[in-house]
């Protein structure tokens, strides 16, 4: 089976490289971010060269070209007869000294372009990393706290029912009547009767009436349902409730808690290969499929820890 770029084998991931983990004050951090830069880039770098800085040296350069060109067109054309060949070869010298330094300078720019790029990548990685290892747990605790008070909600309202029902019958065995209207029953029945039809979510024939007060049994699916039908999530199809969605994750707090996991270290026999398109694919030995042998290129574990 192949795996993505961003995977591994079934039941594998890539690791977090070690250093991603520590944890060390500020000015040890910029001196272990300058080395990586340092490292990565591959020679010193000058950050402070600006794309002004490169344009002034392509114009120094292009304006000494100009000068030898022009010198050249004077002296070809007979209207320059003083010239001598040390000053000819200065000014020429002087060109191609110059176009050095808008090449050098160039480099430079991409080299600090590249720097402030790790730069922010290092820093991005580490705000990452500063933040997960507890996300995951901490909505494993919300979802787990919302489905307690769900369930906490639900027998507690099955109680509730419980006891009205045993209300309701006892009302019936006393032989009071049924009691809609908004008044207080009859003194006959000692201001009892037994509820009617209710609202939409209350269950009908499941009340009494006691004086001016109706107690109504209902059921708390439907009330739970209108509760979480208010629930949207604002990053995932802000405009549909939970209750429109018709995925169902069989282990919620599975998948929460591996949110933020560790990718588990790739055994030493893993073979890496590239596809056409740049990809990286991990495998095991015994399970590398023909296609792949045939259409990438096998690099090694070093390579692919550099891609």
């Amino acid at each position: 089976m192949t795996a993505s770029p961003t995977t591994a084998p079934p039941g594998r991931r890539y690791t977090t490289p070690p250093e991603a983990h520590d944890t060390m004050p500020a000015n040890q951090h910029t001196k272990a971010q300058n080395e990586l830069v340092a490292s990565l880039v591959g020679a010193d770098v000058d950050e402070t060269v600006t794309n002004a800085d490169v344009a002034e040296a392509l114009a120094a350069a292009e304006a000494a070209e100009a000068e030898v060109e022009m010198l050249e067109r004077r002296i070809e054309d007979g209207t320059d007869l003083t010239t001598t060949p040390e000053e000819f070869g200065q000014k020429q010298n002087q060109s191609r000294l110059a176009r050095l330094f808008a090449k050098g300078a160039e480099a430079r720019a991409e080299r600090a372009a590249r720097a402030r790029r790790l730069r922010a990548c290092d820093d991005l990685r580490r705000e990452i990393e500063a933040y997960v290892g507890e996300a995951g747990s901490e909505c494993s605790k919300l979802l787990r706290a919302v489905e307690n008070a769900a369930n906490a909600f639900v027998s507690k309202m099955d109680d509730r029912n419980r006891l009205i029902r045993a209300w309701h019958e006892r009302a019936q065995n006393l032989g009071v009547g049924s009691h809609d209207m908004p008044l207080m029953p009859p003194k006959s029945d000692g201001h009892l009767a037994t509820a009617g039809e209710g609202q939409r979510g209350l269950i009908s024939g499941l009340g009494v009436v006691a004086g001016l007060r109706r107690v109504q049994g209902a059921d708390p699916l439907p009330v739970l349902r209108g509760v979480l039908s208010g629930v949207r999530s604002e990053t995932i199809n802000p405009d549909k409730s939970v209750l429109d969605s018709g995925t169902v994750v069989e282990k919620p707090y599975e998948l929460l808690g591996d949110l933020d996991g560790e990718f588990t270290p790739l055994p030493p026999e893993t073979e890496f290969y590239r596809g056409e398109n740049g990809g990286l694919f991990a495998f095991d030995p015994d399970k590398i499929p023909d296609t792949v042998r045939k259409t990438c290129t096998r690099v090694s574990r070093k390579e692919a820890e550099q891609r």
